[in-house]
């Protein structure tokens, strides 16, 4: 689990530029003002602002939903929104359903699995908007007057939320083996799941705001000695037909249905239907680990064919480096080049066709290996813009300055 005290720590990692000691994060920091705290600290703080905040909010909620849980994944989506020309009004990169599900493993005493980092606006002013959008709003009607001075109030607390990332912890169902010393290694691995910054910060000054968190994120893990970094770059072409993940039953699930019911799972799972309840659940979660131990002999193909159903003239189309994922690629390659992996990420098609890390959609997957990158590196790709390696054939578009720490 992320501390104050790791974060702290963090802030304070120092490289020498030209005879000068610099803090590379603090430097980011000057752009935008933000403090980065994890989703625990920002809650504690504002506990009472994030109580009255809640109170009059409504929501359509199923019985089983968790109102605090549903408002806060719906105020972190706010900061994945997106605008372009075909999404002129807005589209979100991450859902807040998403999010949802994200937040009920990481309260339910499950930290260490997922991390919840944000870039907060810990002053003591109310809003955020500048001189310049108040003057602006002047000739606005008076609906749009609120809509938009609601936007940049900090009534909302979580409008102090300028962006935030998550992280998941060893997320590869088969990770590699290395070997060190002629001893075979489990490399750590952790994965950016998420990463957003609220679009309209930087309108009132608050800049660098996804920079910022992305250098804070590959310090922090090269302080904690991962060996790699991983992440999907998601995109609205690269999809499964039909796609729905399906979730493995847990033990305590399991015992909250009646007898009949599971029986019908063990009858999907081709299983025998008879003994006490016990001896059911039993056979149901010994058949999901038998299953989840062959998953890592099937081949890349033949788990699409398994798990999606598709059949071998779709693999044209639905497979890695398949029709799909080139088009989500190409969708995607300002981001995939200009903020990846300048940082120094690199695609690797391992991640997703052997490690099996993500779902089996073809979302562009890439790498970074901590040991080949230093903190001076990272620091250059972020505060004097240069690349950390020789770009892809992708990102190769012109002259690229390269560090010359890397």
């Amino acid at each position: 689990m992320i501390t104050d005290k790791i974060i702290d720590t963090v802030c304070k990692i120092s490289v020498e530029d030209s005879k000068k000691t610099i803090y590379p994060i603090n430097e980011l920091k000057k752009h935008n003002n933000l403090s980065i705290i994890t989703l625990d600290r920002f809650v504690e703080t504002y506990e009472n602002e994030i109580a009255d905040f809640i109170d009059n909010q409504t929501l359509e909620l199923n019985e089983e939903d968790d109102l605090i849980n549903k408002v806060i994944a719906r105020e972190l989506a706010f900061k994945c929104l997106y605008f372009n020309e075909k999404y002129k009004y807005g589209d979100y990169n991450v859902s807040d359903d998403y999010i949802y599900d994200i937040l009920q493993d990481y309260f339910d005493n499950n930290e260490e699995l997922h991390n919840i980092i944000l870039a907060v606006d810990t002053s003591k002013r109310t809003s955020y908007i500048s001189p310049a959008i108040k003057q602006s709003i002047r000739t606005k009607s008076s609906k749009q007057k609120r809509r938009l001075l609601g936007r940049y109030s900090y009534d909302n607390p979580f409008h102090r939320v300028h962006g935030f990332f998550i992280t998941k912890d060893n997320p590869c169902k088969c990770p590699p083996t290395i070997i060190i010393s002629k001893k075979k290694y489990t490399p750590k691995i952790i994965s950016l799941s998420v990463i957003c910054a609220n679009p309209f910060s930087s309108k009132s000054g608050i800049k660098a705001v996804g920079s910022y968190l992305l250098c804070f994120f590959l310090y922090l893990y090269k302080f904690l000695n991962y060996d790699y970094a991983i992440l999907e770059v998601a995109n609205d072409h690269a999809i499964m037909s039909d796609y729905l993940e399906e979730e493995d039953y847990l033990e305590e699930d399991l015992y909250e249905l009646t007898n009949i019911e599971l029986q019908d799972i063990l009858i999907d799972f081709g299983l025998s239907k008879t003994g006490t309840k016990d001896k059911l659940v039993k056979k149901i979660l010994e058949y999901q680990e038998l299953e989840e131990s062959k998953r890592c002999s099937l081949s890349y193909e033949e788990r699409l064919k398994k798990e999606e159903d598709i059949d071998e003239d779709e693999l044209d189309e639905y497979s890695y480096g398949g029709i799909n994922y080139h088009q989500g690629r190409d969708e995607q390659s300002n981001l995939y080049c200009n903020f990846y992996e300048k940082a120094g990420f690199k695609e690797d098609p391992d991640i997703n066709t052997k490690w099996n890390c993500f779902a089996n959609i073809p979302y562009p997957c890439m790498k970074l290996d901590f040991k080949k990158k230093s903190f001076k590196c990272i620091a250059d790709s972020f505060l004097n813009r240069t690349w950390t390696q020789t770009p892809s054939v992708l990102c190769d578009k012109g002259v690229k300055t390269i560090s010359k720490h890397c």
